[in-house]
C-alpha cells in the first residue's frame, strides 16, 4: 500500500527548520520511517499542480 501525504504552499525549509526543532512530531516521524522528497512537475505542467504528475 502506498498513501501520499501532499503539502500544498508550504515551504519545504521552513518544516523542516521546525521538524528539527522538535515540532511537527507526527510528519517528522512520518519522513523518518518512510520515504521522503520534493515532487518538481515538468515544465508544462508548472502552471498547474504537481499532484498529477506521481
Amino acid at each position: 500500500m502506498v498513501i501520499a501525504i501532499g503539502l500544498d504552499s508550504a515551504d519545504p525549509v521552513l518544516l523542516e527548520q521546525w521538524m528539527s526543532q522538535g515540532h511537527l512530531k507526527k510528519l517528522r516521524q512520518f519522513r523518518q520511517q518512510g520515504a521522503y522528497g520534493r515532487l518538481v512537475a515538468p515544465i508544462e505542467f508548472a502552471l498547474v499542480n504537481d499532484f498529477g504528475t506521481f
